[in-house]
């Protein structure tokens, strides 16, 4: 995609062709300065990394502890987050039961070529893995499962604005 000024309208050329418009929206995140070459400097991609978990059967509905409900910041160290997707709305805990966690810094973040500046989602961030299959046990009394209970580990371009340079 490339993007040019055309008199006082913009055009942007695509794979699927040209078009003429006097407003732009970027809302590519991390990825915009891959074809607005002017923000590279001021749009850093931070790349940060999340899992899916199935809860541990002494995490459901039919427990005394029960499903995990709320959401959660959770900070000890560098900070990881939590989304208990129960579900919501006229039938409590009828979502599709998955946790979200989202973090495990503390497994990469002392390598910054690993997640600073890096676009790479095909890629995950060494260590988050591990973090991810340890964290439930570690963190949340009683939680029967182990390592297995982590469905899927991705990676994703979060940004950083640097706005040092903007006068």
């Amino acid at each position: 995609m490339e993007v040019t000024r055309s008199g006082s309208k913009w055009q942007v050329q695509t794979p699927r062709g040209s078009i003429l418009t006097s407003q732009i929206v970027a809302a590519s995140n991390a990825y915009t300065s891959s074809f607005l070459p002017e923000f590279e400097k001021l749009i850093i991609p931070v790349k940060g990394t999340v899992c899916s978990i199935t809860p541990a059967a002494s995490h459901t509905l039919c427990t005394p502890t029960g499903p995990l409900q709320y959401t959660y910041g959770l900070r000890n160290g560098l900070s990881n987050y939590l989304v208990a997707r129960q579900g919501r709305g006229r039938i409590p805990g009828s979502g599709d039961q998955s946790i979200i966690l989202g973090g495990a810094k503390s497994a990469y973040f002392g390598d910054i070529s690993q997640w600073y500046d890096n676009k790479q989602d095909d890629q995950q961030l060494p260590g988050a893995q591990h973090h991810f299959e340890e964290y439930m046990q570690k963190h949340f009394k009683g939680w029967s499962g182990d390592a297995s209970n982590v469905d899927h580990v991705w990676s994703g371009g979060e940004f950083e604005w640097d706005l040092s340079d903007i006068k």
